[in-house]
């Protein structure tokens, strides 16, 4: 894990579909557009939150609204994940689904294991749009029960060491968690034969 970061949150304020958070902060925050937070509040309450850009005295963050109130004040961050450093191909997925999605409620239509990597193919619903995730140099492969429906409930990426920690949490179908050197992502059209 990396360090935490100690911000003061001076304002909340909602513009459109994100939040922008005028801050201040001793150091330098070494954060990157869509990476990943854990922020831990005034409270010691802790959610995630993606940060869709930083600007100066500024963070643009998509969060839940449940923490508008309380991300105000003294929080520490800490850096989950980084998908544009860690994912090939994630700024073109961005640039359609806004975020790296987490897949909410989203299916898996294609699971196929290639020698070392592991394909998924999801219907992302919300943008009516399907992604292609190739997992690449698997290295621990704890992934069971792919049927029909595989409904997620949320995907989740993590650094593990210097490989990637996958887990599929599932409504339904396919769940589990894969460890592999590297994930490609991409946008493909409805007519690939999967």
């Amino acid at each position: 894990m990396t360090k935490e970061s100690d911000i003061r949150i001076l304002d909340c304020i909602k513009v459109q579909d994100a939040f922008h958070l005028t801050y201040e902060s001793e150091e330098v925050l070494n954060y990157n557009n869509y990476d990943l937070l854990m922020v831990k509040d005034s409270q010691k309450q802790s959610f995630i939150i993606t940060l869709k850009s930083i600007k100066k005295n500024v963070l643009e963050v998509y969060m839940s609204v449940q923490y508008e109130k309380s991300i105000v004040g003294s929080i520490k961050a800490q850096l989950l994940f980084s998908p544009l450093t860690s994912i090939e191909g994630a700024l073109e997925v961005i640039k359609i689904t806004k975020i790296f999605p987490a897949c909410h409620y989203d299916k898996i239509i294609a699971f196929q294991e290639q020698n070392k990597d592991i394909i998924l193919v999801i219907e992302l619903i919300h943008v009516n749009k399907k992604m292609k995730l190739t997992l690449c140099g698997i290295k621990e492969n704890q992934l069971t029960d792919y049927n029909q429906n595989n409904i997620i409930l949320q995907l989740d990426f993590r650094n593990h060491h210097d490989d990637i920690e996958v887990e599929i949490d599932s409504i339904e179908g396919l769940h589990g968690t894969v460890i592999c050197s590297n994930v490609k992502a991409e946008l493909v059209s409805d007519d690939l034969e999967y």
